[in-house]
């Protein structure tokens, strides 16, 4: 399955499946691991990091908006 995926797709879908699959570890590892800090700081942690986490995804999904229509 690999071997085909690689034949058929080009270098761009290449690059971009690779980028989505890394951005969906990196999110999901910090998803995970700040769990039990956001626990112990109590919940206007929890709310700084929600408002704090939701600008900058905010500012990611405007960049590759910006990027799909270019």
């Amino acid at each position: 399955l690999l071997l085909v995926v690689l034949l058929v797709c080009s270098p761009s879908s290449l690059l971009s499946i690779a980028l989505a699959n890394t951005i969906y570890y990196v999110g999901t590892g910090l998803f995970v691991g700040s769990g039990s800090v956001l626990a112990a700081g109590g919940p206007a942690s929890v709310l700084i990091a929600y408002i704090l986490i939701g600008c900058m995804l905010y500012c990611t999904v405007h960049a590759l908006g910006e990027m799909a229509v270019l």
